[in-house]
């Protein structure tokens, strides 16, 4: 069953998906050659439009599945969606898996890009260095700093905070649809994703409080050390050498209750827009 609506799923959003990602391989390619004759105006444009391009394709990604989500599921095709004979939980199960797959997939195709666009940073003279060495340099020093098993954390970490984006979109589309915020319409989501931001950045500045521990440099390695919130905003500076883990666990917890909410709301057929 998950495979026939992980189909369904795939074939109505692919339009949508390549159009997305055929509008970031364009405007790349189009930054590389901006870049590459090294003109001074047009290069700092194509600079400025690549990273745009690469940093943005996955978080508009996300915003492109997010609206989908909530269009399928409680707009006008959200009748047809709502009275398949299966379980709610299956449905959004379905769904939830399908918007995490595109999004990991779109992480390989900013991989993918980037290369392009570094040809044309190295045309037009912003690099010294081949990507190739420059990678070599990078596992270089990872690997000199992290052994294997927290590189694996660190990438799975990264992985699950990707997620936790995406539950948060998916509660905000299925909280903002149940009654009786759903007379907003599309602004019950917003709205209900909004207060959510909100309290997410409380829940994680009360975290860093509680919880005064960061990563950084300890002798030849990557450790755990002291990371005080309150004396980095009393000396106003930042310490640059530690990077602080307190926002970790409020966000992965949040991640899972949005996920579980939103289950919740899917078995009990929130109302229809």
């Amino acid at each position: 069953m998950i495979t026939a609506l992980l189909t369904h799923e795939w074939r109505r959003t692919r339009s949508m998906v390549g159009a997305a990602t055929g509008i970031a391989l364009l405007v790349v390619a189009a930054a590389a050659l901006l870049v590459a004759p090294g003109w001074p105006g047009l290069s700092l444009l194509g600079v400025l439009l690549g990273a745009a391009a690469l940093c943005g394709y996955v978080p508009v990604l996300q915003v492109l599945l997010a609206v989908d989500y909530w269009r399928s599921s409680y707009g006008r095709i959200g009748y047809f969606t709502q009275t398949l004979p299966i379980r709610g939980g299956t449905i959004f199960a379905a769904k939830f898996l399908h918007m995490n797959l595109v999004v990991f997939a779109g992480l390989i195709v900013t991989v993918l890009l980037v290369p392009l666009y570094w040809w044309g940073l190295a045309s037009g003279g912003f690099v010294d260095l081949g990507l190739i060495a420059v990678l070599r340099e990078l596992w270089a020093t990872v690997s000199g700093a992290l052994s294997p098993l927290l590189l694996l954390a660190a990438v799975a970490v990264f992985l699950a905070l990707m997620v936790t984006g995406q539950a948060m979109y998916v509660f905000s589309a299925s909280i903002g649809s149940e009654t009786p915020i759903n007379r907003l319409g599309f602004g019950g989501p917003v709205v209900v994703y909004i207060v959510l931001y909100g309290v997410s950045q409380v829940l994680t500045f009360a975290a860093f409080l509680v919880i005064p521990v960061g990563i950084g440099m300890t002798g030849d390695g990557l450790g755990l050390m002291r990371f005080d919130v309150l004396a980095e905003m009393t000396a106003g500076a930042s310490s640059g050498d530690v990077m602080p883990l307190a926002f970790l666990p409020p966000l992965l917890l949040i991640g899972v209750a949005c996920a579980w909410r939103t289950v919740r709301s899917w078995n009990r057929k929130v109302a229809l827009v």
